[in-house]
């Protein structure tokens, strides 16, 4: 029906269709001479695709990605930088959507911006590459080997960053703070250390996201989210917190034998429902 009413609409020109791809996010920052491209790091966003890049956290390097993806965001990088004659700063932001099976992985490009990004700081500071230094020689006629830098992936260094959006979200009344393509942080934070758990554990703290050491938490999970989420729920569960929870995810904790009070999604069965929790 919505096909028929929009060529209809369009009077027999064509309809874009967008296609949602539930993968994982990751990025790329490159200089490019016009021929060569550097790349300080590939990074991983934690939160799923679709949420926008300012709003994500970002992990470099990617500990989560194999290196066949990581060649893969690489080689299109450079071939898109040396195709579209970039001189300066390039972002690219990528989605990979892997085979439930382990079956492999495909690699697409999301966007291409011929420009610096928010993460532009965030990767010249964990690698030590001088993004913006390079970009201007570069723009200024110099080429990435003139300036000593060999094309291609910079070496990873023995460290393990994590960017953290800072938001507002508390300061400012009827804000939806479900995140999505909108941008809604007003901040980052940096988080730097040896390890995953100890940089993000650094750059939660920093950024007022980490959890407080005891409290209530309130459920309310999709029937394909379920699964995955089963894990977290189990950890929050030994934290000590109290669980609330409406009907459908309530069930799975039960089930589990996770101790939960069932509240109403609804607002007129009763109280205390979702809004008198949260």
């Amino acid at each position: 029906r919505y096909g028929t009413e929009a060529a209809a609409i369009g009077e027999g020109k064509p309809s874009l269709i967008d296609k949602s791809l539930e993968g994982k996010e990751a990025e790329v920052d490159a200089v490019c001479d016009g021929e060569a491209t550097l790349i300080p790091g590939v990074m991983e966003h934690i939160e799923r695709a679709g949420v926008h890049s300012g709003d994500s956290m970002a992990v470099y390097p990617a500990l989560g990605l194999t290196m066949d993806e990581v060649n893969t965001m690489v080689d299109y990088t450079e071939r898109i930088g040396a195709a579209l004659n970039v001189r300066g700063l390039m972002n690219v932001q990528y989605v990979i959507m892997r085979e439930p099976d382990g079956g492999g992985s495909t690699v697409y490009v999301l966007e291409v911006n011929p420009r610096a990004s928010r993460t532009i700081p965030f990767i010249s500071k964990v690698t030590g590459v001088p993004m913006v230094r390079l970009a201007v020689l570069v723009m200024l006629g110099r080429t990435l080997r003139d300036l000593g830098y060999q094309p291609g992936l910079w070496p990873k260094r023995r460290l393990v960053a994590v960017k953290a959006p800072v938001f507002s979200m508390s300061k400012l009344v009827g804000v939806d703070t479900y995140l999505g393509p909108e941008m809604k942080s007003t901040g980052e934070v940096m988080g730097i250390d040896y390890d995953f758990e100890a940089a993000l554990a650094k750059a939660l703290h920093a950024s007022d996201l980490a959890l407080p050491a005891r409290g209530a938490i309130l459920l309310s999970l999709a029937d394909r989210t379920k699964p995955e989420a089963l894990p977290v729920v189990r950890n929050l569960a030994a934290c000590g917190y109290r669980m609330y929870a409406t009907e459908g995810t309530a069930a799975m904790l039960r089930a589990i034998g996770v101790a939960v009070e069932q509240v109403p999604k609804r607002l007129d069965e009763g109280h205390p429902n979702v809004v008198d929790v949260i």
